[in-house]
């Protein structure tokens, strides 16, 4: 079942809880995680340093270039690795601005990946301010995309292009031009609904 939050009108917290017991869970084998803006006593990265310190397989893509935090993020980066984690620092030339996190755990004997994805920072107190939306998912076409996304992120994969997911800087555009074509097409039927912090072409 999919979950979608809207903060700050609903809690942040399933977010934290989300990370803080994958992180205690024995049958989690793995946490992957984009981090961008995030407090400088956050609850989430602690739980990633506790995970990683316990064996699991911890990733995070720390963005130095995050305004204002660079100090703040570098700290975070190298308690992360002190704990075991493997810290990304993203691509060059490009800024990483997603904020994706994924779960993986054993169920039986399968695999059963979790995923939340969200249009703002895994930042408790920022968002009780800004508004944004959290998306909770185990659909397996987002498990195959942010797979994908990380392996990107860590080098593993040259194709930058996903399936169900878009991407910037090559994907998103096209797809929301794509998107305003279908409405278009619909004349008088077509309904836009539109978000954003700002829109560059």
């Amino acid at each position: 079942e999919d979950i979608l939050i809207i903060q700050p009108f609903e809690s942040f917290d399933p977010v934290c809880k989300f990370i803080k017991e994958a992180s205690k869970d024995p049958e989690v084998i793995s946490i992957r995680m984009t981090l961008y803006r995030v407090e400088k006593n956050s609850n989430i990265v602690q739980a990633l340093i506790d995970a990683a310190s316990d064996g699991k397989q911890v990733t995070v893509m720390v963005e130095l270039k995050a305004r204002f935090d660079e100090e703040n993020n570098l700290h975070w980066a190298k308690a992360l690795e002190n704990a075991g984690a493997h810290v990304i620092y993203g691509i060059t030339g490009f800024k990483v601005h997603a904020k994706v996190s994924q779960v993986i755990r054993k169920q039986g004997d399968k695999l059963k990946f979790y995923m939340h994805l969200s249009t703002g920072n895994y930042n408790a107190s920022s968002a009780k301010i800004y508004t944004d939306v959290s998306y909770f998912t185990s659909k397996v076409e987002f498990a195959r995309d942010t797979t994908k996304f990380f392996h990107i992120l860590s080098g593993f994969s040259k194709n930058r292009r996903l399936q169900t997911l878009s991407m910037s800087p090559n994907q998103i555009k096209e797809k929301v031009l794509e998107m305003i074509r279908i409405e278009t097409s619909k004349k008088n039927e077509g309904v836009i609904v539109a978000k954003m912090n700002s829109l560059v072409d």
